[in-house]
């Protein structure tokens, strides 16, 4: 059967530098207890980008989490992380920011 005949609703949760703390509490306790939470919920991805990543459309972002780390947390509960770069205004001059190049490269090259 699929999720939609299961009646399974995936949430998308902000945060994914800014609440990896908390998400490294969560998950586990997640995973481990079911019972305390309900039983059609489930994670679908977490999302955001690092802090002062010019990027990122100009959420308000505190999360200096190395990339690597957010990542591999992740990968361990089979979760989507997706990285928020949304910026519309952006020009090519702002291709060669560092703190989004260094995200980059170290989520895609690991």
């Amino acid at each position: 059967m699929n999720d939609v005949q299961n009646n399974i609703a995936y949430y998308h949760l902000p945060g994914l530098f800014e609440f990896h703390e908390l998400y490294r509490v969560f998950l586990p306790l997640f995973r481990e207890h079911r019972e305390y939470f309900y039983d059609w919920c489930e994670t679908g991805s977490i999302y955001g980008a690092p802090s002062d990543c010019i990027w990122g459309g100009g959420r308000v972002e505190n999360g200096n989490e190395d990339p690597r780390e957010v990542l591999l947390l992740t990968q361990q509960y089979g979760i989507s992380a997706g990285l928020t770069f949304s910026n519309s205004l952006l020009e090519k001059k702002h291709l060669a920011d560092k703190v989004c190049l260094i995200c980059f490269k170290k989520v895609l090259c690991y």
